[in-house]
């Protein structure tokens, strides 16, 4: 059986008609998903599951003290995530399984209002982030 390549050209990829069963057109998906992730807005509660393969691009207000605890990591995913303070300000959000440039783990912006932009690359079980800070 021989192998053939076809070209698209556009930039994304169409769904094709295929018999049930085809994985063909999940992985289309899939792949229209990363090229072009959207936002994805988080619910603000206290401890907060983040499928960052799924949404790369996510935002969450805090309305409190939160734990944010980043799942299905595939090795090199990328994800980037906006933290923004409720009209109060001074919230904490805590991550699990991030390691922090420099092993320092960042200090939040606290004004009311204010935005943080957290990126992040996937490698094994856990997420390697930095942080940009005051944008407002």
């Amino acid at each position: 059986m021989s192998s053939q390549i076809i070209r698209l050209p556009s930039k994304f990829l169409t769904r094709v008609s295929l018999p049930n069963g085809s994985d063909l057109n999940n992985m289309v998906d899939q792949i229209n998903a990363l090229q072009a992730p959207g936002s994805n807005i988080l619910k603000d509660q206290a401890l907060i599951a983040w499928d960052s393969f799924t949404n790369q691009v996510s935002e969450i207000t805090l309305g409190g003290n939160r734990q944010i605890v980043p799942t299905a990591l595939n090795d090199g995913a990328s994800a980037a995530l906006f933290i923004i303070q409720d009209a109060t300000g001074s919230r904490l959000l805590t991550f699990s399984n991030v390691l922090w440039t420099g092993g320092v783990v960042p200090t939040l912006s606290t004004a009311p209002g204010a935005v943080d932009v957290a990126t992040f690359i996937a490698r094994g079980r856990k997420l390697y982030g930095s942080i940009q800070t005051g944008f407002s």
